[in-house]
């Protein structure tokens, strides 16, 4: 049986009020100014207390290079810092701050001629004091990231690298 005009405009009347209210309770709501802002925890920033030893006093800056990647550490990203400490002693230190928690690594020289790069003989090979962190051992090139790498937790965390003799 079909609809008179009046229960069509009564049913068209309940349908907008159907629609309406369904709508409203899909829309947003509106932001309160604790609601706008989602929570987010950051992690505590972490720091490395980085010392070298078996420097060379007076023989040149030692040069450091932090990496939180493996793309880092074979040269396919840039580092996360990098430093330059006075070699005022047999042992220096440098602290990196407000980084975040993770893993890392640590690529270093004695900059022994003061030229800004690694020097090599032509044969390749290093011909200035050099090392990586965990004091990761050099077979026929430089230490992959696992053996260089270190986890670096919230807070302060100390690593030390010495140079070779």
């Amino acid at each position: 049986m079909p609809f008179s005009t009046p229960d069509r405009i009564a049913l068209r009347g309940v349908l907008s009020i159907t629609v309406i209210a369904a709508l409203a309770l899909a829309a947003p709501r509106p932001a309160t100014a604790e609601a706008a802002a989602p929570v987010v925890a950051e992690a505590p920033a972490s720091s490395i207390a980085l010392t070298v030893r078996n420097v060379r006093p007076g023989a040149g800056p030692v040069r450091v290079v932090l990496f939180d990647s493996e793309g880092g550490w074979k040269g396919e990203a840039r580092p996360v810092r990098g430093e330059n400490i006075d070699a005022a002693g047999a042992e220096v230190a440098v602290t990196f701050t407000g980084l975040k928690p993770g893993v890392y690594g640590v690529k270093l020289f004695q900059d022994i001629d003061g030229d800004g790069r690694m020097g090599a003989n032509p044969f390749g090979v290093p011909t200035e004091p050099y090392a990586f962190s965990n004091d990761a051992p050099v077979r026929f090139g430089p230490p992959n990231w696992q053996a260089a790498q270190f986890t670096v937790a919230p807070g302060v965390v100390a690593h030390s690298i010495t140079l070779p003799e």
